[in-house]
């Protein structure tokens, strides 16, 4: 069993492979021109505080997608566009689309802490704010933005990080040393199949299209050098996913530095 002397990491970006446009263009009566995709795409993702059924909640918004992080879980609801809408972000489509074009994936960390401390790192300058219905008092303004949420002891030695590279959504497992990564099981639900590909990507396919998660690209950064360490993805019964690390040289272990899984 390997157990890293060193603070470890391990990161996935996750890409959304629904179908969407690049860009579109308004038909001359189409009205005021919507921003098309291409333009949208280069928003930085960032993540609302929000207090949802009394407990705290961070929302997300990309193309295609919105995604909510509570202490015990994510939750992604994804829509494919239909014509009329697919120059619209997420937030102004119609929500009259057919079920069939959306999906909803859950990730559970099976085993976890039910209820680890959640909160907003680099707080952003923007402000989100929900004008719904006539009635002022359920009007929700002043709403912070944050650039990552971070989860404290998901597992005992083990912290998870969210963040945004653009559109693209990414996250880390931060593994102390003396701690087991192996610990770390993700459940999903919403998926019709797990699959890995060749190049060890894990594929989520859903109604509306493929989510990709990229293979780990696994390093330990020691004086600004990284080190490559060789690692992947692990398939579980039950839609259930792990990582695998291959047993670490001499020198890793005998040279303490940050170990990540990009």
């Amino acid at each position: 069993m390997f157990f890293p002397r060193c603070l470890l990491k391990l990161f996935s970006i996750l890409v959304f492979l629904v179908a969407l446009p690049l860009s579109a263009s308004a038909a001359p009566d189409a009205g005021p021109v919507k921003p098309s995709l291409k333009s949208l795409a280069g928003i930085p993702l960032s993540f609302e505080q929000h207090d949802s059924q009394n407990k705290q909640a961070f929302l997300s918004r990309g193309m295609g997608y919105q995604m909510w992080l509570t202490p015990d879980e994510s939750v992604i609801h994804l829509q494919k566009p239909t014509p009329k809408d697919e120059m619209l972000p997420q937030h102004d489509r119609d929500e009259g689309s057919s079920a069939s074009q959306r999906a909803q994936l859950r990730m559970k960390l099976l085993g976890a802490n039910p209820n680890p401390a959640m909160s907003g790192i680099d707080k952003q300058k923007a402000k989100s704010n929900y004008f719904i219905g006539n009635d002022k008092s359920k009007w929700k303004t002043g709403i912070e933005n944050y650039a990552q949420v971070k989860y404290e002891k998901v597992y005992p030695g083990i912290d998870l990080v969210y963040y945004g590279n653009q559109q693209k959504l990414e996250y880390d497992f931060l593994v102390r040393p003396g701690t087991d990564y192996k610990t770390i099981r993700m459940s999903f639900s919403g998926a019709d199949l797990l699959t890995l590909d060749e190049m060890g990507n894990l594929i989520l396919k859903t109604p509306t299209g493929d989510l990709m998660q990229h293979a780990p690209i696994i390093y330990q950064e020691v004086g600004g050098e990284r080190i490559p360490v060789e690692g992947n993805y692990v398939l579980m019964a039950d839609n259930q996913v792990g990582f695998e690390v291959a047993p670490s040289d001499s020198r890793l272990q005998e040279t303490p530095g940050e170990l990540v899984f990009h």
